[in-house]
């Protein structure tokens, strides 16, 4: 079994390799990585340097729970690696899934979404942080606190 110092030292080199390739590389997550060509399109590929699947896209993210963040036109959504829309859904900011969650805006407003595109709860918040431990700190007005994966405040 590969130790975490092993891993780090593939992860390095295989980065180095594609620096050769493509003038953007973005990190080793989910056995992909993102990359962006001279073209400035952005896009998902192997280790070895070929491409996950052929859609190019202005800005894509890093691979977490199976899923990905891209950007086309100014909106985000998700792929899953094989390049194919994991499900509908358009916002104005996306991040990472983490817990099964992902935090999405849409008109200046943020909430969590489910992997399945899904949204985890009606409010929606000034911003929104990842969910850690069943729980992510929120914003709504002048106002932080908790929240589990259901929307419901936390309370001591």
């Amino acid at each position: 079994m590969e130790t975490d110092r092993e891993k780090k030292i593939r992860a390095a080199e295989i980065k180095t390799t594609l620096a050769t390739l493509y003038p953007k590389v973005g990190q080793v997550s989910g056995g992909l990585i993102w990359v962006r060509n001279e073209k400035g399109e952005t896009f998902h590929v192997h280790p070895d340097g070929t491409p996950a699947y052929e859609q190019r896209f202005d800005d894509a993210g890093p691979f977490s729970e199976g899923l990905a963040w891209v950007r086309t036109n100014g909106k985000y959504s998700y792929i899953r690696k094989d390049g194919t829309a994991a499900f509908g859904g358009e916002y104005d900011d996306a991040h990472t899934f983490s817990e099964g969650m992902a935090q999405v805006c849409v008109a200046g407003k943020w909430f969590h979404i489910r992997n399945n595109g899904n949204q985890a709860y009606e409010q929606k918040y000034d911003n929104v942080h990842p969910f850690r431990d069943g729980k992510a700190l929120v914003l709504l007005g002048k106002k932080t606190f908790h929240i589990h994966t259901d929307g419901k405040r936390v309370t001591a």
